[in-house]
């Protein structure tokens, strides 16, 4: 079972005018994996139905042992796996290629027969099969990425040249752009001249406004106490988030009171385990679903976003963790990029540091309680800022601007 939409506080509203007909009939989102943990994916398209923007939701993704090929979320939204025939060999990049491209066809035939009549499509790999249901099935089409599609971390020499060109010559066919991030929307605008880019920024549920209480839900397990400080890192385990420099960082720590807990998974999990087993102020807690990263963080005192300058990507990110960590109540530690820098100066929410092991080795010993609570006072006024209720309007305001650009009638407005 997918841990998909388990992530609560997204509201159920009701369309404008009950019995209102959805802007568009059936919607296909396309992305490239099981589709288990895409947790923007699932807060997007429920906002979609639950506003009556669209009236049913196809999330097609790669079918992966022990999963359903079709899975409903509810009655309006359902995940379609496809079980590709090709074999998945590791290491052979052919049989990766072929495997796409039967993805892409399958999925064409998919929204073909079900009469699809707006698109999202969220990987720049699929960019073109999407492109062709426009024009061929004549639907609306949404380039929903997460992230700039053409820099993405890994792809160097020809493959990072294919993909540059693919997006150069196929972002403009797009309808509306929508991605995670300001610093990503202005690249798009200045590199291609788009005009229709849109940001969602990828924010859990604000949900109750109360203040934040504080529990012991990583403490307890790991026998931290009170009198001593908690770091955390959420997130996924791979070196570019800078999790060999917090783990160099930790276990030169003189004052062991300092702890950290990394929770999470990734290829460096083992590495983690392996610090956790030889020093006793590193800590390692598996991921948790969704629904509950609230009630973990919040026992931290300081959070962690500090990635490393590997690509633009890394450079410009907008990440989710540290919304989590405001939404929680927790002060943040960041790297000196342009959209965490700004986060924090708007929020006076922690720290912004340079990506290197000495400066945040520094910072690490330094951190007062004192500092921690007036950021704490801080984060209490500037989380009731932020939600995905609050991005949920702009994303009403998009599709809306987007139907009216198509032709379609728009619900009429039920008065305030």
């Amino acid at each position: 079972m997918t841990a998909l939409d388990k992530e609560p506080g997204v509201p159920n509203r009701s369309p404008s005018v009950p019995g209102e007909p959805p802007l568009w009939r059936s919607n296909l989102h396309v992305y490239y994996s099981p589709i288990q943990f895409e947790n923007r994916i699932g807060k997007i398209t429920k906002s979609l139905v639950t506003q009556n923007i669209v009236g049913q939701v196809w999330i097609v993704g790669i079918w992966a042992e022990g999963l359903a090929v079709d899975e409903p979320l509810d009655d309006r939204r359902t995940i379609h796996r496809i079980r590709l025939r090709i074999p998945k060999v590791a290491g052979n990049g052919a049989a990766q290629l072929l495997r796409m491209a039967e993805f892409s066809f399958r999925t064409f035939w998919f929204a073909w027969r079900r009469k699809v009549d707006l698109v999202n499509c969220r990987m720049l790999f699929f960019l073109p099969v999407c492109v062709a249901l426009k024009y061929l099935r004549r639907t609306t089409l949404v380039y929903d990425a997460h992230e700039i599609e053409s820099e993405q971390e890994g792809f160097q020499g020809w493959r990072k040249r294919l993909l540059q060109f693919v997006e150069r010559r196929l972002v403009k066919c797009a309808d509306l752009m929508i991605i995670a991030g300001r610093s990503y929307a202005d690249w798009y605008e200045r590199e291609y001249g788009l005009s229709n880019v849109g940001v969602l920024n990828n924010v859990p549920p604000r949900g109750n406004p109360e203040p934040i209480v504080r529990q012991r839900t990583l403490r307890e397990p790991f026998g931290i106490g009170e009198d001593e400080l908690l770091f955390i890192y959420q997130g996924l385990l791979v070196e570019e988030r800078g999790i060999l420099l917090l783990l160099r960082a930790f276990a030169a720590c003189p004052d062991k009171s300092r702890h950290i807990v990394f929770m999470g998974f990734g290829p460096l999990q083992e590495l983690v385990e392996a610090h956790a087993r030889e020093h006793r102020n590193i800590h390692f807690h598996p991921a948790v679903p969704a629904a509950k990263i609230k009630s973990y963080t919040c026992s931290a005192d300081v959070g962690f976003s500090a990635p490393l300058h590997t690509s633009l990507n890394n450079y410009l990110c907008n990440p989710n963790k540290t919304y989590e960590y405001l939404l929680a109540g927790v002060p943040m530690i960041v790297s000196n990029f342009p959209e965490l820098t700004r986060f924090v100066a708007e929020n006076q929410c922690g720290w912004v540091v340079e990506p290197e092991e000495r400066t945040i080795a520094d910072l690490i010993a330094r951190i007062s309680p004192t500092e921690i609570a007036v950021l704490r006072r801080n984060i209490a006024v500037s989380r009731l800022r932020h939600g995905w209720e609050n991005e949920e309007e702009n994303l009403v305001r998009y599709y809306h601007d987007l139907a009216r650009r198509r032709g379609l009638q728009l619900p009429i407005q039920s008065p305030a």
